[in-house]
Parts: C-alpha cells; sequence; structure tokens
C-alpha cells in the first residue's frame, strides 16, 4: 500500500524529510474523510481537499491513493462524481491512513 522507497526517493533520499511529512499528514488529515464527505455538494472546494492531498500522497510513496485522488478529481471535473465515489475514495483513504499511522520509522 505505501512504497517507502519511492517515497524516500522523491525527497532525495532524505529520511528526516519523510518523516516530517508522514506527522503533517497524519496531523492535518486526521478528520479527512468527514471534510470530503461534508464537502460533497461544494465540488470546486472537494476538489481543492483532493488536490492538495494528491501531492502528499506521491511523496509518502501511497500510490494506489495518488491514483484514487486522480480518478476522483478527473470525475470532479467531468461533473461526473457521485456519492458512491466519495465512499469508495473515503474508504481508500481511511486504508492508507491506518497504513501510515502503522508505519514503523525505524524499519526503513
Amino acid at each position: 500500500m505505501i512504497d517507502i522507497q519511492y517515497g524516500l526517493k522523491s525527497l532525495g533520499d532524505n529520511k528526516h524529510l519523510f518523516l516530517k511529512l508522514r506527522q503533517s499528514f497524519l496531523d492535518n488529515y486526521k478528520d479527512f474523510t468527514n471534510e470530503v464527505e461534508f464537502s460533497f455538494k461544494n465540488k470546486k472546494y472537494m476538489h481543492y481537499l483532493i488536490h492538495t492531498l494528491k501531492g502528499f500522497t506521491k511523496n509518502l510513496g501511497m500510490m494506489e491513493l495518488h491514483e484514487a485522488c486522480i480518478l476522483i478529481i478527473d470525475k470532479i471535473l467531468k461533473h461526473e462524481c457521485k456519492e458512491e465515489d466519495v465512499s469508495f475514495f473515503c474508504m481508500s483513504f481511511d486504508k492508507s491512513y491506518q497504513a501510515v499511522l502503522n508505519l514503523n520509522p525505524s524499519s526503513f
């Protein structure tokens, strides 16, 4: 689910920066699912939230979630985003969040 080596490589193998971004992600995105679901009627704001998340996902090696961000952003921009799309995206986010939370920083 998380490609730590990809994340580290994208950050110039800077483990300190990776850990700093990990903590920032955990701190800033703990209520993300609620925010996205709440913003369903305001697609512009939902787009902003998910687009911002997309940058984090790539830098942390969260490639599945990165792809999910790309897919839902595409649906938002095409005005094809449905509640079930948001629910699926939020489930994907929650799994990824747990994976980042459970990362053992001393293992890499």
